[in-house]
C-alpha cells in the first residue's frame, strides 16, 4: 500500500499536516532498510513529536503501518513481538 492511500483512510484526515508530512518523510526514508534502520530513522524525529506535541494513536497506528510496509515477514513478525512486550497490538 501507497502512503497516500494509506493517509485517504478516515482515521489519518485529523493528523496535523506537519506531523502527517514528517510521517510521509519517514515513509519515504524507510523503503529497502532494516528495521533497525527505520528504528534510526524514526528516532531522529523524536522532537517533533516531544512532549508538548506527542503523537496521537492514529498517528502511531500510521508510523507502524509505514513501518510494516517496509519490512519482510520475518522482521514483521519481530515488530509485532516489540511492539507486544510494549502493549501494542498489531
Amino acid at each position: 500500500m501507497d502512503f497516500d492511500k494509506l493517509t485517504q483512510k478516515e482515521e489519518f484526515k485529523t493528523i496535523e499536516p506537519e506531523k502527517l508530512a514528517a510521517i510521509k518523510e519517514i515513509s519515504e526514508k524507510s523503503k529497502g532498510k532494516s528495521m533497525q534502520e527505520i528504528i534510526k530513522i524514526i528516532s531522529s524525529y523524536k522532537e517533533l513529536f516531544s512532549s508538548g506535541n506527542k503523537i496521537t494513536d492514529e498517528e502511531r497506528n500510521l508510523m507502524i503501518s509505514v513501518m510494516l510496509e517496509n519490512m519482510n515477514e520475518e522482521e514483521r513478525k519481530n515488530f509485532a513481538k516489540i511492539l507486544k512486550l510494549g502493549g501494542i497490538t498489531i
